[in-house]
């Protein structure tokens, strides 16, 4: 589905169902064309759940993926072309203005005054001048503590034109005279002055909304705070895709191709090699020419370094690092281990790792790329075929013996394997998300 085809679907059913809309920024092109990344749509936070029973019921489309805070809702839609290789989009559902979940500017008001964006046909709607120009502002200024120079040139334009307009809305939490030097400093690019009068531009926001109404600003704040830790410190956000497979199974190339079809069904594409590293995330693993030559480690050794990765893997899990929607995609895991353990110099009782490999966290999805074992040995001859022939029989052992394994043949044309492995994916994304949702 193309782009254009997506929102008028999209917009024409949330119109049927009297929903009020608008584009916040980088609208040109639309909905044609899509010339940022996201697409932030405002819409009240009453409606949202409709909005995403109307995404859900557009066909030839799979939300991926989906995060709730208590200011956006972000859908991940993959199945909509809008550029070269860009095959899934991210949607916002803008629910409310504001920082730390203290409100800058009404929804209501923006949406009363949103304007027909040129070119789309009566589709699309924008903020006033003056509405988009104080979100542009905020949403880097207020809520991040720096200013966007992407939007900064329009802002001041719009801050100069639409003055009184500005003031109007700043006063709403600011005394005049605070509104004014901050207009002035936007207008005149003083980033010193702005970055200064930021601290008190926070408490002026949060002392009005206190004085308003103590008990609903305070669980605004404590609300968005929550939502904060349980998408930072819980794996809720976090799905984990791990790729197993004997050396010359294809895993690199499959992995490479499938996250780069991948890229927009989730916020961000991590990749991890075995196990957690503390403080760098792993791109790829060195190659390994000789992965048997090593002698093993004594016993005691060997113990004490899968009980360190049992460790790591659940501080990992909690503490992952990622406050988006991130899909993990691992080259191979613990379970490798157990299957070749010589890999990996382990000296200590097979029933021992057996036992701790029960504790690991399990991935959501395990991938099992497969081929003929003469096949896989024709592609890396790291070690004797009979070895390959023995990895090849456990891999498929413990595939069986999972219900969220699939197998892979990978001895057929890349572009297939690929493909299947994406699918796979795909439904598993799907399942994910209507579960999150509380539709299975």
């Amino acid at each position: 589905m193309i782009l254009a085809d997506f929102f008028h679907t999209f917009i024409n059913q949330l119109k049927s169902e009297r929903i009020d809309h608008c584009v916040l920024r980088n609208y040109d092109g639309l909905p044609f064309e899509n010339i940022g990344n996201d697409i932030d749509l405002l819409i009240n936070k009453e409606h949202v759940d409709t909005a995403i029973d109307i995404i859900l019921s557009i066909n030839n489309i799979t939300v991926t993926s989906l995060s709730k805070r208590p200011y956006v809702v972000s859908v991940f839609i993959y199945g909509i072309e809008w550029g070269e290789n860009r095959h899934a989009l991210q949607l916002d559902l803008v629910i409310l203005l504001a920082w730390k979940g203290i409100s800058y500017l009404s929804v209501n008001q923006v949406l009363k005054h949103s304007l027909y964006i040129n070119n789309s046909d009566a589709l699309l709607k924008k903020p006033a001048p003056f509405h988009e120009a104080l979100i542009s502002f905020f949403s880097s200024y207020l809520v991040g503590g720096w200013i966007k120079d992407k939007y900064q040139e329009n802002v001041q334009k719009i801050f100069i034109l639409e003055e009184q307009n500005v003031l109007r809305l700043l006063t709403a939490f600011l005394p005049l005279k605070k509104a004014e030097i901050l207009i002035g400093a936007v207008i005149n690019d003083d980033r010193n002055l702005l970055l200064s009068l930021l601290p008190s531009i926070r408490r002026y926001l949060i002392k009005a909304h206190l004085s308003d109404n103590l008990f609903r600003s305070a669980r605004a704040i404590i609300t968005h705070y929550s939502a904060e830790m349980v998408i930072r410190y819980t794996p809720f956000v976090i799905d984990t895709i791990c790729f197993l497979g004997a050396d010359g199974s294809g895993k690199s190339t499959v992995i490479s191709a499938v996250a780069n079809e991948l890229q927009g069904t989730t916020k961000i594409i991590a990749h991890y090699h075995l196990k957690p590293t503390w403080g760098k995330q792993e791109n790829s693993s060195h190659p390994v020419t000789n992965p048997h030559a090593k002698p093993a480690r004594s016993a005691l050794f060997s113990a004490g370094k899968i009980i360190f990765w049992l460790f790591t893997y659940w501080i990992d899990r909690f503490f992952h690092g990622h406050k988006n929607p991130t899909l993990k995609i691992w080259d191979r895991y613990y379970y490798d281990l157990l299957i070749d353990p010589k890999r990996y110099r382990y000296g200590a009782p097979m029933w021992f790792a057996k036992m701790i490999g029960t504790f690991v966290p399990e991935p959501d999805l395990i991938i099992l790329l497969d081929a003929p074992a003469e096949v896989i040995y024709a592609r890396k001859k790291e070690v004797p075929l009979e070895e390959t022939v023995r990895q090849r029989k456990a891999y498929l052992a413990f595939a069986h013996s999972r219900k969220n394994c699939i197998i892979i043949d990978t001895n057929k044309p890349v572009e297939e394997s690929v493909a299947e492995a994406c699918k796979q994916i795909l439904d598993y994304l799907e399942r994910r998300t209507q579960k999150r949702l509380g539709r299975l």
